[in-house]
Formats: structure tokens, sequence, C-alpha cells
């Protein structure tokens, strides 16, 4: 009996063993690639993943998360990279072969790579029939953003393809300028690509990749999506972008033009209220081309400054961007009357049916076809918010609002409302998400 039972405690053992080292390589160890090549000329870049313990809120232990990683080959042979030298003499890593990104960047015939490991980032070309390894600058790019894409003005900001990485495109041809960004959101420097030379961003040094990039007047650019570029200068050696100091606990927003040639930039101000301007989406290059203008400095360089005079555009609102945050309109900075006419417009045409709020409920809540809305007035931010009912968001009541939104700021740009409007400072900017 004690035989019998030695056993079955040893399968049961054996079993508890093999469920651990399971665990284990979910963990940690890498899973076959996944076969996704891309070529171009000599060149190849392949594509890997494996899985890595990620630890949620609910911290389950065996809880994994899919992270894909890149090499690249010239003919058949896989290209190590070598660690930036320590300045403190302090010893390197070996060269490394394993890549966080790589694509294929520009049109010429003559192949060119961009790659970036953790601590790098490297151009690579080709020279008599040999690959040639430029490295650009001592930090490993997570992200891009073309200064010059659609309409030549400068595209979303990449950091993570909406697909898999083995979905996702291995060659970048939209434009010819390209913005690299670290992993915060700080911008690194911008490839021209056809030139094969890069331009380091001055405020991009290592001191300052775990905070923010700071400009003279202590203006500091917006992270992430808000400080993207959102202009680029007619001889495209400038970009404009959105920065924003605090004087005491009010921020004021001006624009920041860096000029990314001759490593400098400059502070040009923003009026909000006189340029209409209630959202950093609302920032375009139409919108900055309707307000400022470009010139010729004395020494040649471009310089941006504001137009004088403009007559006023109409107040208009906005929607939200849904990929990021719930759907809703805003309208802002509106006085209170502005609630009672946006209702009273539903009522008349849409069909509106107002139904008995909730103890203690401050926003109006109103039937519309088969879909209930929600109409708040923020007093402390002067903002009126039009969005579907709270658990309610519906793929028809989603389209709805935006329908309704659509038309009602239809009536704002024919000059409807307006004196329903008030004033406010460029740093009550609704941002973006």
């Amino acid at each position: 009996m004690q035989v019998k039972a030695f056993a079955r405690c040893s399968r049961a053992l054996l079993s508890l063993v093999a469920v651990i080292v399971g665990a284990a390589s979910l963990l940690g160890c890498a899973q076959a690639a996944d076969g996704t090549t891309t070529k171009s000329g000599a060149f190849e870049i392949a594509v890997e993943s494996h899985r890595e313990s990620a630890h949620g809120p609910d911290m389950r232990p065996f809880q994994t998360r899919r992270v894909f990683t890149f090499r690249l080959s010239h003919n058949g042979k896989t290209i190590a990279f070598a660690a930036t030298p320590r300045t403190d003499g302090g010893k390197v890593g070996p060269p490394v072969a394993v890549l966080d990104k790589a694509y294929f960047v520009g049109t010429a015939a003559e192949t060119t790579a961009l790659v970036a490991t953790n601590g790098d980032t490297f151009l690579v070309t080709e020279s008599q029939g040999l690959p040639v390894v430029t490295r650009l600058l001592s930090a490993g790019f997570k992200g891009y953003q073309w200064l010059d894409g659609a309409d030549g003005a400068p595209g979303s900001v990449v950091f993570e393809p909406a697909t898999g990485a083995e979905q996702e495109s291995r060659s970048l041809t939209e434009g010819k300028l390209l913005l690299l960004y670290d992993n915060s959101g700080i911008k690194l420097g911008v490839l021209d690509i056809p030139r094969r030379a890069f331009h380091p961003l001055v405020n991009a040094d290592p001191m300052q990749r775990s905070s923010q990039e700071i400009y003279s007047d202590d203006y500091r650019a917006n992270g992430m999506v808000p400080g993207r570029a959102r202009a680029l200068s007619p001889a495209r050696s400038q970009f404009v972008m959105a920065g924003t100091r605090y004087e005491g606990d009010k921020p004021a927003i001006s624009l920041i033009v860096v000029d990314f040639v001759q490593g400098k930039h400059k502070i040009v101000a923003l009026d909000g209220d006189g340029m209409r301007l209630n959202a950093f989406q609302k920032m375009t290059p139409q919108w900055i081309d309707r307000y400022y203008t470009w010139t010729r400095a004395p020494d040649g360089s471009e310089q941006l400054s504001a137009r004088r005079p403009v007559p006023k555009a109409p107040w208009t609102g906005f929607l939200t961007d849904r990929s990021v945050e719930s759907a809703a309109y805003r309208l802002l900075p509106v006085s209170p009357d502005m609630r009672d006419i946006f209702i009273s417009h539903l009522e008349g045409e849409h069909g509106a049916v107002r139904l008995q709020p909730k103890p203690g409920q401050i926003s109006q809540t109103l039937q519309i076809g088969p879909d209930k809305f929600d109409v708040t007035y923020y007093a402390t931010n002067h903002t009126l918010v039009f969005e579907p009912a709270t658990g309610l968001y519906t793929e028809s009541a989603i389209a709805a609002c935006q329908s309704i939104a659509t038309g009602f700021d239809q009536r704002l740009k024919e000059g409807a409302n307006q004196a329903s409007f008030t004033r406010f400072a460029a740093g009550d900017l609704w941002a973006e998400r």
C-alpha cells in the first residue's frame, strides 16, 4: 500500500512540475519565429515573437502578452549592432541582433533600413556589396511621425501598429522627412531619407528623456499626441507644435517652431480667443495658414508670425476622438443659456423628449428615437457636453451623436448662436488624448 501511495504521490508531483515548467515557458521563453519576412535588395527583415509576463491589475501570475522583435540580414547573414560606448569606461555588452524596431525607408533604388535596439538607433545602407551601419543616436526610437505625409502635412504619431507587427508593413514610403520619438513621446530627431541625413533635436538630451521637452521661457512640449508636429514650413526646414507653461496655476499655450536643420527654435504667441481655438485637434495646417504666415528672416531662415488683421471666424464645437475617449460633442466656452438653446434645437429638429431626471442628476437626459442622450453644462470650464447616456454607448447612439453634432456645428459655422460663446484663455484648450 505504501508503494502504491508513493507512486501516486510521485505522479502528482511530476504533473505539478510539468505545470510549473509550462507556465515558466509562457513567462519568458521565445516561441518559434513567425516566419514573416520582407526583402529589399540584399537585405531582409524577419519578424519574430515571444510571450512574456504581463501582470495586469488583477496580478494573475500566468498572464502574458505577445512581444514582437525583428532581425535584419544581408545576403542571408544576420547583422549585429554594437551598443554605444560608455562614457564612464564601463563594460559594454556584446553586439545585439534582436531589434525592437525595423523598417525599410524611402523609395530610392538603393535600400535603406532604419532599425532600433533597446539603446540605439541605426541607419543601414549598402556600399560595394557590403552593409554600412551608421549610428544615428544613442536612444532607440519607439514611434514616428511623417512631417510630410498626406498632402505634404504631418501625419499621425505611430507607436504601435493597429494590427500585429506581422501584419504591419515593413516599408515606410509615405514621405521623406521622418520625425522619431522615444517611448515617452519625446522627439529625438528628424531623418531626411533622400539625403540620409539625421537632424538630432537639441531638446532630446538624456537628462530630459525621462521627463519633458523643455524649451525657452520654460515652455514644454505637451506629451505624446498633443505635442506632435502640426505643420511643416514651406521650405521643409521647420515644424510647428504646441507648448505649455504655467503662470501660477494657469496654463498658457503658445506655438513652438522648431528649426531642425539649424538646431534652434522660437516661441510664437497664440491668441485662443481671437483665433477661435477651443481644442488642440483644431490646430491643423489649415488653421495655422489662416492665422499665421511664413516669411524670410534677414539670415534667410523661415519665420512664422501671426497675420494681422484676420477676420474672426465663428465659434464651433468639436467631436471627441472615439478611439481614445467616449463619443461626445463639446461646445466651449459657452454661457449657461447654450444648454436651453441646444436642447430646444434637439426637440425641434430631432424630436427629442425630456426624461425625468434622477435625484442629484445635473444633466438632462433626452430620448431621441431608440437612444438616450445626456446634455450637461459645466460652469467651471464653461463647457456644454452632448453624449450618449451613461452605459448606453451603442453604435446607433454614437452614430446619432455624430450626425446631430455635425448638423449643429454647421449652424454655428453659418453664424448662429455666437452670442452664447464667451471669452476664454488659450490655456483652456480641450486636450487631445
